[in-house]
């Protein structure tokens, strides 16, 4: 791993311990705060000061820039200014200069292959920074998050629409990709004077995507197959079928937003839809931050499991309003999570020493 990317990889380590210790104040458990309000910065955590991080570090590693790297640092700023005297306000101003300069690295990597994909996360990245600054001008988060959805969801869509140009879209594909990612941003932008209009227009835009991505994403063709292959499909449709979740939320007639029904809805995209692609994502992201491979193991579908079954019934539990369970599968969602980390970390220092013992083997040493 480059030493230079190791204070980026430990502010988002900070990002995801603070994050899901946020989450389980925000949900009931009793657990010390260092500030006031602290279960409330559960959600700008994970958009900003993990998954934005997470994105905006593994893109300036691809375009090998200097300047790529202004954007998780000052996402990681961010991190660091929700625990120092200038909370909120002060982590506010860092995101919504880290985003303008994510969005910055997407243009650039437009203009060196201008395709639609391309254009795609341009959009996310800039609704990511409208989100982050009606924030700052103090809109509720409730108010404002569907711009942090459209942005995740634009990211992690754009990038399967680029793995499946192998097989040559047709321009009725491309449009129907189109017509899912055209009521997103509709959505949030609708959410500045009738968040009813947004719900409906974003539930429908995440029905049209889950659509396109279970009919034509590479991932269809790998759930017959087996090992790491196997395992990164299966997170995939996963995610793919989370997408669907909310507008069976809106279809219910829900209407408590912000409420349990918010919970549920938010819930099913960022924890079922986004944390699922992360999960498959994960060991080529990683090789992509440390420049090591982290191997497959079949004990990954056990933190999956633990999360899905948990989610489950933790959207059941908004719904219905049973308020022990959903804490307690709240919990279980962060169990899970942590469980997944400390895998990948374990196997990523066991292989890690195995190579280096291997250097100092008798057999290695001759071949040298």
């Amino acid at each position: 791993m480059e030493r230079t990317r190791a204070p980026f990889l430990a502010l988002l380590l900070l990002g995801i311990a603070l994050g899901l210790w946020a989450a389980l104040r925000l949900i009931g458990w009793g657990v010390p705060a260092p500030a006031v309000g602290f279960g409330d910065w559960h959600g700008p955590l994970m958009v900003n000061g993990v998954l934005a991080t997470m994105i905006g570090l593994e893109r300036a590693v691809a375009v090998h820039r200097r300047e790529a790297y202004l954007a998780p640092a000052l996402s990681g700023l961010g991190t660091l200014a929700l625990i120092s005297p200038l909370s909120t306000e002060g982590a506010a101003i860092a995101w919504v200069a880290s985003s303008a300069a994510l969005t910055g690295v997407f243009l650039y990597l437009h203009h060196l292959q201008p395709t639609y994909h391309a254009s795609v996360m341009v959009v996310g990245a800039t609704a990511l920074t409208l989100g982050n600054a009606l924030w700052l001008f103090g809109d509720p988060i409730s108010d404002m998050v569907l711009w942090w959805l459209v942005f995740l969801v634009l990211i992690i869509t754009a990038e399967r629409l680029e793995l499946s140009r192998i097989f040559r879209p047709s321009r009725w594909k491309q449009g129907h990709f189109a017509g899912g990612t055209g009521l997103l941003v509709l959505s949030a932008a609708s959410s500045l004077w009738s968040m009813d209009a947004g719900i409906i227009l974003a539930a429908s835009g995440l029905v049209v995507l889950s659509v396109w991505l279970l009919r034509y994403d590479v991932a269809m063709l790998n759930l017959r197959g087996s090992g790491r292959s196997r395992f990164v499909a299966v997170s995939l449709v996963s995610g793919y079928l989370w997408l669907l979740v909310p507008a069976w939320i809106v279809w219910e007639g829900g209407g408590g937003w912000p409420g349990l029904d918010y919970d549920a809805f938010l819930h099913s995209v960022f924890l079922g839809f986004v944390l699922s692609l992360v999960m498959a994502h994960s060991m080529i992201v990683l090789k992509a931050l440390v420049g090591r491979d982290a191997r497959y193991s079949p004990l990954y579908y056990l933190p999956w499991g633990i999360i899905q079954g948990t989610l489950v019934t933790r959207v059941v539990s908004d719904l219905q309003g049973w308020g022990d369970l959903r804490m307690w599968s709240g919990l279980l969602n962060v169990v899970g999570i942590v469980l997944f980390m400390a895998l990948l970390g374990f196997y990523l220092v066991r292989d890690s020493l195995s190579w280096v013992r291997e250097m100092f083997h008798p057999d290695f040493m001759n071949v040298q």
